[in-house]
């Protein structure tokens, strides 16, 4: 958004679930945007919608969508509410960031409104009503944490599949095996490399294969070894940092999200230091 733009809050919309808990591999995820303002309100295409796993003091982005473009897509009238499902019951369909991460969760969107927009207009992404900079207000709503507890055992590991909100938001995922090797760290006789959205970790003197991550929510694009750590750069989901003390189970020990889009990380001493497209160059401690 440009700069005078005012940005205040458009309360009272609520982010909410349907339930407190929910268990992988049965019945579905609701999330219900509630509309009890006196004025419409709108949502992007297709994003930022987020959902984080809330680990210790860390709040870890773990499924994202987004478009490349910014544009309102959908109004929701004054006193409506409308929702999406993300489907638990079918493992090869369920979203991929309950494999095996039992635990609490919270969800994220942007709604915004006071937005200059005429009637819609179709495109190939759906109905476009106008650009964001053109709405003076936008907040970001933040559901109540809930639970999802048990494992979540798949033939194919899925992933998110980008999908337009329309009445029913259909949050649906799609599956995810390999990509792209865009980067490779080798430290005390390991070597870590960033498979499309995986870390995987091989033996340097044969290439097996001693342990991997699950998928994180974006392209690992630049790995950084130190004192046991593998630093993630991975794009607009910021930097992830991965204990592997156990090469067999590598286990996400934090994470930073600094605004921008992170490819590439580099460790010196106490120092993680990053290129962060818009956010610039950044060094953050680690410890």
């Amino acid at each position: 958004m440009p700069d005078n733009v005012i940005t205040t809050r458009v309360a009272p919309c609520t982010l909410r679930t349907d339930a407190d808990g929910y268990r992988a591999g049965e019945g579905d995820l609701v999330l219900v945007i509630d509309n009890s303002t006196s004025q419409p309100v709108y949502l992007s295409m297709c994003g930022p919608w987020t959902v984080l796993r809330l680990a210790e003091a860390n709040r870890i982005p773990v499924w994202q969508m987004q478009c490349p473009q910014d544009f309102l897509a959908f109004e929701l009238p004054p006193g409506r509410s409308v929702g999406g499902t993300l489907s638990l019951s079918d493992p090869k369909a369920a979203p991929y960031y309950l494999e095996g991460l039992a635990g609490s969760y919270q969800a994220e969107v942007t709604v915004y409104s006071a937005c200059a927009v005429s009637g819609a207009i179709t495109v190939e992404t759906g109905p476009k009503y106008g650009e964001l900079a053109d709405c003076a207000r936008h907040e970001r709503l933040v559901s109540l944490p809930f639970v999802v507890t048990g494992d979540l055992e798949a033939a194919v590991t899925p992933a998110p599949a980008v999908t337009q909100v329309t009445e029913s938001v259909g949050l649906s995922m799609a599956a995810q095996v390999g990509g792209v090797v865009q980067s490779i760290a080798w430290q005390d006789g390991l070597v870590a490399a960033g498979v499309g959205p995986r870390l995987i970790l091989f033996d340097p003197d044969d290439l097996l294969v001693l342990g991997h991550t699950g998928p994180f929510p974006g392209l690992v694009r630049d790995v950084a070894l130190a004192g046991g750590r593998a630093y993630l750069a991975l794009g607009e989901s910021g930097l992830l940092v991965v204990d592997l003390a156990d090469a067999s189970e590598p286990r996400i020990a934090g994470s930073f999200l600094p605004g921008g889009f992170v490819q590439d990380v580099a460790v010196v001493d106490d120092l993680a230091i990053l290129a962060a497209g818009t956010a610039g160059f950044l060094d953050i401690g680690h410890g």
